[in-house]
């Protein structure tokens, strides 16, 4: 039986398990064998879409981003509507273009840098 806040005698009647103690090098052992079992580049693959437009983009860099991005599978079905500014402009899934826009220049950035080192 435990005291509780109030000063009362509480019986929980529960058993606590007790905690293992944590074998650090176990850990570090299992870590460093996920670690090679991991592609070359660490993190998400990607969306196999965007994956495509920088591929399409990489190949001819006078290639408009709209038109790589439409390369790769991106659907923006009111780009060229009247009355429509491109800011609203959603792809299917419901982003807008500059998203798109800008996280294909961001990957072309880091493609550039990684092939640069």
């Amino acid at each position: 039986s435990t005291e509780n806040a109030m000063g009362s005698t509480v019986d929980s009647g529960m058993q606590v398990p007790e905690k293992k103690p944590i074998d650090h090098m176990k850990t570090a052992m299992k870590k460093a064998s996920n670690a090679t079992k991991q592609s070359v580049q660490p993190g998400r693959p990607g969306d196999p879409r965007m994956n495509a437009a920088v591929q399409a983009k990489l190949e001819d860099p006078d290639l408009p981003l709209l038109e790589a991005l439409a390369a790769g599978g991106f659907v923006f079905e009111d780009i060229n509507k009247p009355g429509v500014k491109s800011s609203e402009v959603r792809d299917k899934d419901g982003v807008t273009v500059y998203q798109r826009r800008n996280q294909l220049l961001r990957r072309l950035r880091k493609e550039r840098k990684r092939t640069q080192i």
